[in-house]
């Protein structure tokens, strides 16, 4: 579905059009106005000097980046850093129908604005097919889920169920809206090189109030107004709560669990039956405030995706991923994204073991398939398609995981603990792990041993 670059039309605008035309000679309601994409800015022309300017002229007044206007490859050929925006220029140009195309392009690209530039033309390519997702059209919503989130196509099931069942079954096509502006937005955090100044700008208008309520939107308003150098983040909150998710992620006997959740009652405030994830997004909060610095950034990121992590029922698939994203703020980030990463790991697979034991195996994908995405793995959308254990979710998760074929759950189990002991044995031999989480990671490197 093509989509307008430098002609001033808004993209998907045709689709849209036709499809609503369609929709009204059929006899259909209107789309709802919540439903609709937001009106066109009207831009001035800015002048482009340098990497900043090249991108507010490229958002021409979207915050989201739907409505990419790119300037000249000519011009951005001036520009140092400008390479980014040429490559999601020239992809623009050519307007691959196919997600597959544009997650390649972002997988190349990750700590640059591409991520989020790419990201804001996927949802741009989303709100075009708002038409058929209002009518439930199954395969639209198929589409769309490809659109806004990490995973990869697969051939399409003789019976399927909803990929989107994690957010909810049905999903209305406002939620998947609100997915991806979120998913979109986090994109230009995607790297602390990314410029912010004219995203904050734009983020200032009312419009945009349902994403700075958001934490990701208040990281860029608080990186975007802090002075230059910013005084450095303090991380010692941070470095506790990456402490305690990993504690909870290894406790594996009702004595460790007893103690870890002394610990969790222990915190500061600590109310109702489990304060942690309160406590995560209050870290979150804290070093939002603090995104002036590099560390800060990075450090609000990490809390926020643990934050949501912790939660019970997932509303996206990039919650690992976020984390990841993190490790891109510093040399210390990276360490401790990797310990977060494993932790979340650990739980999305012990998770699946008990959904196997349970009947409640359907459950367990959407976490699993968000660990796997955000440690770069290929999961196909088939496995949430599935949901049950058959070969053919085995078969994804081994490929998922890196290990021969498998089509049995032994297979696929043993595949998941051979990734985690892994990651487990390279954090062991960190000389920079914190001394308080060592003990944690052995006992789960120990227990996770073929």
């Amino acid at each position: 579905m093509a989509q307008a670059l430098g002609t001033g039309q808004t993209p998907g605008v045709t689709t849209l059009s036709a499809a609503l035309l369609l929709l009204f000679a059929c006899g259909v309601r209107e789309i709802p106005e919540h439903l609709k994409p937001d009106a066109a800015p009207v831009a001035a022309p800015i002048p482009v000097v340098d990497l900043p300017t090249a991108l507010a002229a490229t958002l021409a007044g979207d915050p989201l980046a739907r409505r990419p206007r790119a300037p000249d490859d000519a011009l951005l050929a001036t520009i140092p850093g400008a390479e980014p925006l040429r490559a999601f220029a020239a992809l623009t140009r050519a307007a691959p129908d196919d997600p597959a195309a544009w997650s390649a392009f972002e997988r190349e690209r990750r700590g640059s604005l591409a991520v989020g530039l790419a990201r804001g033309w996927r949802l741009g390519a989303v709100e075009s097919m708002i038409g058929p997702l209002t009518q439930g059209d199954e395969a639209a919503a198929r589409a769309a889920l490809l659109w806004l989130s990490g995973l990869r196509d697969a051939p399409t099931l003789t019976v399927a169920y909803s990929p989107w069942f994690f957010v909810a079954d049905p999903v209305t096509p406002e939620q998947m809206r609100a997915m991806g502006e979120r998913w979109a937005l986090r994109g230009f955090l995607d790297g602390p090189g990314v410029p912010v100044d004219e995203l904050a700008r734009l983020l200032q208008s009312s419009t945009y109030d349902r994403l700075t309520g958001e934490i990701e939107g208040q990281i860029l308003l608080s990186r975007a107004a802090a002075p230059r150098p910013a005084p450095p983040a303090d991380l010692t909150a941070l470095q506790q709560l990456i402490g305690l998710c990993l504690e909870r992620a290894t406790a594996d006997t009702d004595k460790e669990q007893a103690a870890h959740r002394e610990r969790v009652m222990s915190l500061p405030g600590a109310t109702g039956a489990d304060p942690l994830p309160a406590y995560a997004r209050d870290v979150a909060q804290a070093l939002a405030a603090q995104a002036g610095d590099d560390e800060g950034a990075g450090g609000a990121l990490l809390a926020a995706g643990l934050a949501r992590w912790l939660v019970t029922s997932p509303e996206a698939l990039d919650r690992a991923d976020t984390l990841a994203t993190a490790g891109r703020f510093s040399p210390r980030l990276k360490l401790w994204a990797d310990v977060a990463l494993t932790a979340t790991l650990k739980d999305a697979v012990d998770r699946l073991e008990v959904g196997l034991k349970h009947q409640r195996f359907a459950e367990a994908l959407p976490r699993l398939a968000d660990a796997l995405i955000g440690l770069g793995l290929p999961v196909d959308i088939s496995l949430l398609e599935r949901r049950a254990p058959i070969h053919g979710a085995w078969l994804s998760i081994t490929r998922a995981a890196g290990r021969p074929d498998g089509t049995t759950p032994h297979e696929g189990l043993a595949a998941l603990r051979g990734l985690n002991h892994a990651r487990l044995t390279a954090l062991a031999a960190s000389p920079n792990l914190p001394a308080d989480w060592a003990p944690w990671i052995a006992r789960a490197q120990r227990r996770a041993a073929p």
